[in-house]
């Protein structure tokens, strides 16, 4: 299995067991085995479910089973635990974060792992050097940037890489964080769309969360909120190779597309208007197919196609009838999303 990291920093690393991390004097996880799977690159006991030791660490220690546990439940528990100890997360006889030590380790697919998989806040400040991780690596391209000649495996081209797959994981600034000028959910609105427009998903979907905190009303927050999860549950890495996994209820792709169900049924809630009612139990549709709910996904259709008829509408309802071996029906529907000027592939015949 594809490995998400190089061992480029063994040197800085004491040779050390993979037993589960001990717990302190404070109570707290010895996470200096964390630091160890990082250099070291130990291998995983489950290999099938896990590419590295790190991850398969990361379960344990937040009390997620790694042979039983859901990746719903684990979730959950690691989201706890991180809340609880991300401060404590620390590399290095300099004590640096560990979201720092990823970037210093040349394993930034693990640090936007952390972020788009498993929903962790990436953009806390460490108190060491009162930054965080994207300042940090902002800081670290211009120090890089001022030396002439630099030719380290982290050079500032690379940095400028690791900056944009953070960016596109929802890392943010504090100045941007605590933005003063944004006051209203309209203001996180825009420039959601934008960050959508330009495929920074997770950034997106923060920003129309924050809309939604200030007006919890905002029924077209919900909408686009629940389109960036569509897009992100079917677009998006999460380490998950076996596609009967990935169908799973309990599975990180059908948990985000159960949770833009949510936000598509909360926007048909709030709208009053028949096209955008109808256009939010289209895209609810579409998010019940992903999740093979064929029938629910038929019944949504044919309300989206009662409020607001449209020819993709009719082809993807046409294209679960014809799952449903429902032939006649799938053949009527294609020919009305031709008429609609819609392009279908007549592909289910009597």
């Amino acid at each position: 299995m594809k490995k998400l990291f190089i061992i480029g920093i063994m040197c800085l690393f004491l040779l050390a067991g993979q037993e589960l991390p001990a717990q302190t004097n404070s109570g707290k996880p010895d996470f200096q085995e964390f630091c160890n799977d990082i250099g070291l690159g130990f291998e995983p006991d489950n290999k099938e479910k896990f590419d590295t030791k790190f991850e398969e660490r990361l379960w344990e220690v937040s009390g997620a089973d790694p042979q039983t546990a859901s990746d719903r439940e684990a979730k959950t528990k690691i989201n706890k635990m991180w809340d609880r100890h991300k401060l404590d997360f620390k590399c290095g006889t300099m004590g640096r974060s560990i979201l720092k030590y990823l970037i210093e380790g040349n394993v930034i697919g693990w640090l936007t792992r952390l972020a788009n998989k498993y929903e962790l806040d990436i953009n806390f400040v460490d108190p060491r050097d009162n930054q965080n991780v994207l300042e940090y690596l902002n800081q670290e391209i211009k120090r890089k940037d001022d030396v002439a000649g630099a030719k380290d495996h982290y050079s500032s081209d690379l940095l400028r890489t690791y900056r944009d797959k953070l960016i596109r994981a929802g890392a943010l600034t504090t100045k941007q964080i605590a933005n003063p000028e944004f006051t209203t959910a309209e203001q996180f609105f825009k420039p959601g769309e934008s960050l959508f427009l330009e495929r920074q998903d997770r950034r997106a979907e923060i920003a129309f969360t924050k809309a939604i905190e200030i007006n919890p009303k905002y029924a077209d927050a919900y909408t686009a909120r629940g389109m960036v999860r569509i897009k992100r549950s079917t677009s998006e890495d999460f380490g998950n190779d076996d596609p009967a996994q990935s169908s799973n209820a309990d599975s990180f792709e059908s948990m985000l597309m159960e949770s833009a169900v949510e936000d598509f049924t909360k926007a048909i809630e709030l709208n009053s208007i028949a096209k955008a009612k109808g256009v939010n139990y289209f895209h609810r549709a579409s998010a019940y197919k992903h999740l093979l709910k064929l029938d629910l996904a038929a019944a949504d259709l044919s309300k989206s196609i009662e409020l607001h008829p449209s020819a993709d509408a009719y082809k993807m309802r046409a294209e679960i009838y014809c799952q449903q071996n429902k032939k006649a029906n799938a053949a009527a529907d294609e020919k009305k999303a031709t008429e609609l000027g819609g392009k279908v592939e007549a592909k289910c015949r009597q």
